[in-house]
């Protein structure tokens, strides 16, 4: 499949195998037995700083669910916004610089047998400057395709059909026939 002409190496890719909403689950339910509060589906509106020492102990936010606003008090606050992280570091210290690079990209949940046995592989620049990954899930596996710099808009956050014609084909060379079966 792959053309060995001119091959200099290759990647074993075993990163992103693991069931990230398993683990997520898993990570919660540790936390409330060690004795945390846990909130889904919740936006930080801003953070609450302690008075005499400065140091962060809390956040205002907001269910988006019942769009009710409440305090959260804490001894430690971990910032999981992934691409919006910089936004909630912001809060913290609005100087701070940005230090997330967003892109935008597709990913499409494909047969398994379009992939080597639970191995993922990864193309860092294709030669139309994109990114290609393919990662090992269950019985299938996620094409990923990076094709544009993001700003971490929350209003352009959802994909669109259009999205999908972004995806480079052409770009994958040899495997193009296998796409189109």
């Amino acid at each position: 499949m792959i053309e060995d002409k001119n091959l200099m190496g290759a990647i074993v890719y075993y990163d992103g195998q693991m069931n990230d909403t398993r683990m997520c689950l898993h990570l919660a339910l540790t936390a409330t037995q060690q004795g945390a509060c846990v909130a889904s589906r919740v936006s930080v509106l801003s953070l609450l700083h302690d008075s005499e020492t400065g140091r962060l102990n809390g956040a205002v936010v907001r269910d988006s669910v019942t769009n009710e606003t409440f305090t959260i008090k804490a001894r430690a606050i971990v910032n999981a916004a992934g691409a919006f992280a910089d936004a909630v570091r912001q809060m913290d210290d609005p100087e701070t610089k940005s230090i997330i690079k967003g892109a935008a990209g597709v990913h499409v949940v494909l047969p398994d047998h379009y992939s080597p046995t639970k191995m993922g592989l990864i193309i860092p620049k294709t030669s139309d400057g994109r990114v290609l990954f393919f990662l090992v899930r269950a019985t299938s596996f996620i094409l990923c395709c990076l094709f544009w710099r993001w700003t971490c808009s929350w209003s352009i956050l959802r994909s669109s059909f259009t999205d999908l014609s972004r995806i480079p084909l052409p770009a994958l060379g040899r495997w193009n026939h296998r796409w189109y079966d």
